[in-house]
């Protein structure tokens, strides 16, 4: 599969396109994971891009579970058509 430039270029992964068509695709199971949000979504105007939550841990006595947190944009762009 060809990667979007800006994810291409991005080191820490910030930004993910593929097809959610595919539930075994990355962005398919980021965006239907819960920490995926819309903006708006209230309105249901259907953006095509989509948000996840950091997940801070401000108590440094509890571990932080690794793979969460972060800022990643889910997108619905299918890359091996559009791009």
């Amino acid at each position: 599969m060809r990667r979007a430039a800006c994810q291409a270029v991005c080191p820490t992964e910030a930004i993910v396109f593929g097809n959610l068509n595919d539930p075994n695709s990355r962005v398919a199971k980021l965006k239907a994971g819960p920490l995926n949000y819309a903006m708006l979504a209230e309105l249901n105007i259907r953006p095509r891009t989509t948000y996840l939550a950091a997940v801070r841990n401000p108590n440094a006595a509890l571990p932080s579970q690794p793979g969460v947190g972060g800022h990643e944009a889910a997108t619905g762009h299918d890359t091996a058509s559009e791009h």
